[in-house]
């Protein structure tokens, strides 16, 4: 998918975070895969194949890490999925649900209420038409709400067999315009009964789509209530939060819900460079801070030491990443030094469709340029144009990913054009392979990228001699 920087997500902040967000997005993807494949969908059960494999790759590297206290470089990508929303079990397919979850009020509800009175929600619908239906809460009490800071968790739900799904059209249609109820009422006893404290109503036409309204509704004053209609409640705002639940939706279509989230992946390419050597004086300066000689002249040596044999004089470590590169990335490139190793076309041509490691902009533009004709040449083939769309969006967030990396200076432009140049020779490989393949196709592509990266190498050092000068 893409690769992007946005804060939206929370970034791990530690190994152990990194650790259980590839954990999570091993286990997300393993069970995507699944679903893709069950529903036909080859081409996206594939791609989340691939991000489960480069989650558990990234998990064991990460592995390998547990005792350092430095982050490994991370990119990372937004991955986007829709997928049928789980149904409720506590739901029959015949029932719709009405649940009242919580009562809560920011004022005084005692001057609301006239005095620190017991009270309860009822709703109410107009189905069926013949009789309606209609439902309340328990009476809670003014104590409770007092208690709980004056959020008051209700937690009522009645299920009404109302629906009728061999037939679904008439409740389809009351649904457009329907609403449901909800009133707030004060409780006074047996002998005094209930007064109208204010009521609201939630429309019910997104049940047409979706399997749940719901919403937090604010109790106004209405006619017939304890205060005047169209003024504000005394002691305050009182909100009701409520909700209207079916199995399905009334259209007995699964509801599709929408996905994003912001995936890691370890940056393997960063990963690998070595740190840079501190200079020759900064690696030999002792740690008491006592002067360094420069002098070529060898340092007189006491008696004791010199009849000791001489060993040969080991250069300082530098630090270095405790981490080797995936199997898969050693082997392109020692297939790319070698240049008598062997690659089939079809490696070639699944090596040319992968932009995570692409950072020549040259041929990031080139392969966008070719999307739209490779989709005409799909023809009608839904699954191979859905992948180019998805390759398109990479190949887009990939050119992102590398100008925000140039940007922020973590990739300069010296590392850019080594880059490059690996690129390229690696493209001429490609290119021999495909020709001994048989693939020619493969290998104008290939020659094509070549050729476009040594242009942009070209107009590079040009624009850097410019600058000297």
């Amino acid at each position: 998918m893409e690769d992007i920087y946005s804060d939206t997500n929370e970034i791990p902040d530690s190994i152990e975070a990194m650790a259980q967000q590839l954990r999570e997005q091993t286990a997300t993807a393993t069970r995507l895969a699944a679903y893709f494949l069950k529903s036909g969908d080859k081409a996206r059960a594939l791609e989340f194949h691939r991000h489960r494999k480069q989650a558990a790759a990234d998990a064991a590297t990460l592995a390998s890490l547990a005792g350092s206290q430095a982050l490994p470089p991370v990119l990372h990508r937004e991955v986007q999925w829709a997928e049928a929303a789980p149904q409720r079990r506590d739901i029959g397919a015949g029932q719709l649900q009405v649940a009242v979850g919580r009562v809560f009020s920011d004022g005084d509800l005692a001057a609301t209420l006239g005095g620190e009175s017991d009270f309860y929600v009822q709703w109410a619908l107009t189905w069926p038409r013949d009789r309606g239906s209609r439902g309340h809460t328990r009476t809670l009490k003014f104590r409770e709400f007092d208690q709980s800071g004056g959020d008051l968790h209700v937690q009522h739900a009645q299920s009404l067999d109302i629906v009728d799904r061999q037939n679904p059209r008439p409740l389809q249609r009351w649904a457009e315009r329907a609403k449901l109820t909800v009133e707030l009422f004060r409780y006074s006893g047996l002998l005094w009964g209930s007064q109208l404290i204010g009521r609201a109503t939630l429309p019910l036409a997104g049940l047409r789509t979706r399997a749940e309204v719901s919403a937090v509704l604010p109790i106004e004053a209405v006619s017939g209530s304890l205060s005047r209609a169209g003024r504000p409640l005394p002691g305050g705002a009182v909100f009701v939060d409520v909700a209207v639940r079916l199995r399905l939706p009334l259209s007995n279509s699964p509801e599709v819900v929408s996905h994003a989230e912001r995936w890691i992946y370890i940056d393997m390419r960063a990963l690998s460079q070595p740190a840079e050597p501190a200079s020759k004086s900064e690696e030999l300066a002792p740690e008491s801070g006592e002067p360094v000689s420069t002098s070529k002249e060898p340092v007189q040596q006491p008696e004791e030491l010199a009849q000791q044999p001489e060993e040969p004089a080991q250069s300082p470590k530098v630090p270095t990443a405790n981490l080797e590169a995936p199997v898969s990335v050693r082997r392109a490139q020692k297939q790319a030094e070698e240049p008598g190793a062997e690659l089939t076309a079809d490696d070639v041509e699944s090596q040319l469709d992968m932009m995570d490691g692409v950072v020549s902009n040259a041929v990031l533009e080139l392969e966008l340029e070719r999307i739209p004709a490779r989709i005409a040449a799909a023809g009608g083939d839904g699954d191979e144009a859905t992948y180019l769309r998805d390759l398109e969006s990479a190949i887009r967030l990939r050119m992102s990913a590398v100008e925000a990396l140039v940007g922020a200076g973590t990739l300069t432009i010296q590392a850019y054009m080594d880059s490059v140049g690996s690129e390229i020779s690696q493209a001429r490989q490609w290119a021999l392979a495909a020709k001994r393949g048989g693939r020619k196709d493969l290998a104008a592509r290939a020659l094509q990228r070549m050729k476009a990266m040594q242009g942009e190498v070209r107009e590079m050092a040009a624009a850097m001699d410019a600058a000297d000068e």
